[in-house]
């Protein structure tokens, strides 16, 4: 007789941040300006045959003890064979594109509370149990959790695909109060089609996708295809083209009344990698936003890349009409005859009355040499000008600079100078004594080293501005800091 050889790894990833300061102007709400504290975020895996056992540990502690806490934030079991996948504990999932259900994380994202300083992983997890099971004709997916306050339950069955079609539909349900007295229902249809795998050899692929969700009705009425003001709906439909060097995409948004805390609906508008328009990234209101997002760029042989794109959306989730529009260009030069030099040249121009922005233009470039072999040298300058509505009064103008000079080796890091200014009045210092105001002027120095194959050490020293930043999609507040931060990912 023979025995499989029964065979077990064990990974394991941690990040501990370290920090030594405190917001700007904590003196004057009678808070130290130099406290200490220490963030650890630790997951470890066992897997074994087929079965996967896991957990993750958060703890921060800090020299005024207040908001610590140790304690395991996630536990799992899963399992996987012959096209079946059991998972017992805390699990992420998403429907369809996420109009009903998304449940997710951000990895490697350590928010921060800029009042209270409490630090955690961005991780938005179900408890419970996730069964999936894929099959000749289709796949199932059903899930069961509960929180303090709600009980989640629902899930997804599609049909195919087949030849690059397919079909299917989720449902969820969520209730909450003594006995789930208070319960709501979602439920959504979809469909997928890419031609270019129904007739094989066709030149252009061209994927296809729509999904219509709508909450708390029959389903004779859902069945209606109703998109008024009066039923809560969510309707998607994305597709691309790729031809050779072209690709073009185009979405399309309908969404009212269906921002549910338990989906993320795709909000169609750009993510930036560049750190003034990625700051200045619209934020989806699925209350009431309808709209589409266009992009197509054409990569020019042995030159580089041309990006366009044109996003716009309107709403009325606070009961009168607001609008977004942004027009984004983006050339990125690597000649092949100069390799040793890169270029991007940017430009943003939009609109959005739905955070009071009445105009804004932000323009940019990125200048990457290559020198020694394994050294580069990067210099980004970036600026916003933005006008601001005022509830009373006339508007408000105001102007954000960016420039970054970094240095890297390959094989060891990176370290970089950062410099910001900025003149929006909602950030100037205060004069406390005087009655004035100055622009706020942010320096910064960041470094990071590659320590073997398992260790990335980090360190920030200087004053981070706070305020909106997105990441994969999700927006969320990055706390103002000032003061030195040391940051050590592992991974085993």
């Amino acid at each position: 007789m023979i025995v499989a050889e029964a065979r077990a790894q064990v990974t394991v990833s941690n990040i501990v941040e370290a920090q030594a300061g405190n917001r700007p102007f904590a003196e004057f709400f009678g808070q130290p300006t130099n406290p200490t504290s220490i963030y650890d975020e630790l997951n470890a895996e066992l897997a074994l045959s087929g079965v996967r056992l896991g957990f993750r540990y958060e703890s921060l502690d800090n020299s005024r003890q207040t908001n610590t806490y140790r304690t395991f934030t996630q536990r799992y079991a899963d399992w996987t064979a012959s096209g079946l996948h059991v998972r017992v504990g805390d699990f992420y999932t998403i429907l369809g594109r996420g109009l009903t259900m998304r449940a997710f994380e951000l990895p490697g994202v350590v928010l921060q509370d800029a009042v209270t300083g409490r630090r955690s992983s961005f991780s938005r997890e179900l408890d419970g149990v996730r069964v999936d099971a894929d099959g000749r004709f289709g796949s199932v997916r059903a899930f069961s959790a509960q929180d303090a306050s709600s009980t989640q339950s629902g899930g997804q069955a599609m049909l195919g695909p087949w030849r690059g079609a397919g079909v299917g539909a989720t449902y969820v349900r969520l209730s909450s109060g003594a006995g789930g007295a208070n319960s709501q229902e979602f439920g959504s249809g979809f469909v997928q089609w890419d031609p270019s795998q129904t007739w094989s050899g066709a030149p252009v692929a061209l994927p296809l996708y729509a999904e219509y969700a709508q909450a708390n009705r029959s389903a004779s009425e859902w069945w209606r295809f109703e998109r008024g003001d009066a039923v809560p709906h969510a309707l998607y439909v994305g597709s691309e083209a790729l031809w050779g060097p072209f690709a073009l995409s185009a979405e399309w948004k309908d969404y009212r009344d269906f921002r549910t805390g338990i989906n993320d609906p795709p909000s169609l508008v750009r993510e930036h990698a560049f750190p003034l328009p990625n700051r200045a990234t619209h934020v989806l209101n699925a209350v009431s936003e309808h709209g589409v997002q266009l992009e197509g760029s054409w990569a020019v042989p042995d030159w580089g890349t041309v990006t366009v794109n044109h996003s716009r959306a309107d709403g009325t989730p606070s009961g009168r009409a607001l609008h977004f529009e942004e027009s984004y260009f983006e050339t990125h030069l690597a000649a092949a005859r100069w390799p040793t030099v890169e270029a991007t040249l940017f430009f943003d121009r939009d609109i959005d009355t739905f955070v009071q922005i009445a105009g804004r233009e932000i323009y940019g470039v990125s200048l990457t040499g290559r020198f020694l072999g394994p050294w580069s040298s990067t210099l980004d300058l970036e600026k916003l000008d933005a006008e601001r509505s005022a509830v009373f009064g006339p508007s408000i103008g105001f102007t954000d600079q960016v420039a970054t000079l970094q240095v890297a080796r390959s094989g060891w890091g990176t370290l970089a100078y950062l410099w910001q200014r900025t003149t929006d009045p909602d950030e100037e210092d205060p004069d406390l004594f005087g009655g004035d105001v100055e622009p706020r002027v942010y320096r910064a120095w960041n470094a990071s080293a590659l320590i073997g194959q398992s260790h990335t050490v980090q360190l920030f020293v200087g004053e981070r501005r706070g305020g909106p930043a997105c990441t994969a999609g999700t927006c969320y507040e990055v706390a103002p800091f000032k003061g030195a931060e040391l940051r050590l990912i592992s991974r085993f």
